[in-house]
């Protein structure tokens, strides 16, 4: 054996002097955790894609929802990074709190996850761009009218007031 080298078969150099016992790995920590759940929930969704879809179909199909719904939530993340760093330099006033913070990150991620998986699936069965259409002015034009954008919410009935405040 060259002079310099170790033998990791029986942990001894080759100058006589053992080596000092290896260190116990670090507990796993929130990290991995987190890389674990995403992944519980990624495996999840496609198996349930693969029994609905079965073959290279089914593989491929899981690929885009996936990817598609990772992307939106990344997206989003993004969008309400630059949302907070705009509102703290005009000086709008929210909490600081970090885990606050962080769970609503979570909710945001999550939300625009399951809204573009909504929206595969409602593509999905609409087959027709018609059809996508009208579903689409049917979830859309109800809340558009409940809301203020074309009148205020003052002159609303006593029920459209209450249904347009707890949509705030």
């Amino acid at each position: 054996m060259p002079v310099g080298t170790r033998a990791v078969e029986n942990s001894v150099t080759d100058v006589g002097c053992a080596r000092p016992p290896a260190a116990a790995p670090a507990p796993p920590g929130w990290r991995l955790a987190f890389a674990t759940g995403v992944e519980d929930i990624r495996d999840g969704i496609d198996s349930r894609i693969r029994a609905a879809i079965p073959g290279d179909a089914g593989s491929i199909a899981s690929a885009l929802i996936t990817g598609k719904a990772f992307a939106a939530g990344v997206r989003s993340l993004i969008q309400g990074v630059v949302v907070v760093v705009i509102a703290t330099i005009l000086g709008v006033s929210f909490t600081h709190n970090p885990l606050k913070l962080i769970g609503a990150a979570i909710v945001l991620v999550m939300g625009s996850a399951f809204f573009a998986c909504l929206s595969m699936s409602i593509a999905g069965v609409a087959l027709a761009r018609d059809r996508l259409m009208g579903i689409g002015q049917m979830i859309t034009m109800p809340l558009f009218f409940a809301s203020n954008a074309l009148y205020p919410v003052a002159s609303h009935s006593k029920l459209r007031t209450s249904a347009a405040l707890a949509e705030d």
